[in-house]
């Protein structure tokens, strides 16, 4: 099963992280979430970055903790630049500082600072629910140059372009990639495929 959904925290939360995880999980949602999803002997920063690229969804567990987390903010940034939804699931009454507030400003939050913070998680599992189904859908072939491993100079696609596919991209995020790099040969070809929901 794909991943869905990168839980971002600080490590300082990680028991109301890995309560999160259990329930998405328990509802058939699957999650990465560090350290359990990285493999041993790997580079952290690597992983994390695979790790938020693999997902469709970013649940952040947000705390004063997080708030104050340089980690945290770089993974919200990370996933913002990847088209990821992010939903901040609030745990305390703290407001974000300027390098999260930049990126959640125009986003719905899900406050849980009220426990027991079990009453809040069957909110949070329909949310993620409706935002994956938003985002599924997908068709040959644009799905599939997302996965398959292909030689994209000789499909005509511009050396500058090409680096950004060598890593795997979900289909909903490689369509607008395909969308804006493919040569205009290929233009007329994909329009038929170009209807996979954003």
């Amino acid at each position: 099963m794909p991943y869905m959904v990168f839980i971002s925290h600080s490590n300082r939360d990680h028991g109301t992280a890995e309560a999160i995880c259990n329930h998405l999980e328990s509802a058939g949602i699957k999650c990465w979430i560090a350290p359990r999803d990285i493999e041993a002997g790997s580079d952290w920063a690597k992983g994390i970055m695979r790790g938020i690229g693999d997902c469709r969804v970013l649940v952040l567990v947000f705390t004063g903790h997080a708030n104050d987390s340089e980690h945290v903010g770089r993974e919200v940034a990370k996933a913002s630049s990847l088209g990821l939804a992010v939903i901040p699931f609030r745990t305390e009454a703290v407001n974000p500082r300027e390098n999260l507030e930049y990126f959640l400003e125009t986003v719905q939050w899900l406050d849980a600072v009220a426990p027991p913070l079990e009453k809040h998680l069957g909110s949070l599992v329909e949310r993620v629910k409706r935002l994956l189904a938003a985002r599924s859908g997908g068709s040959f072939p644009l799905a599939c140059f997302a996965r398959l491993q292909l030689s994209w100079r000789s499909l005509g696609f511009s050396p500058g372009r090409t680096g950004a596919l060598n890593q795997r991209l979900p289909p909903w995020r490689a369509k607008n990639w395909f969308l804006a790099a493919r040569p205009p040969r290929f233009r007329q070809e994909a329009s038929p495929y170009c209807h996979l929901k954003i």
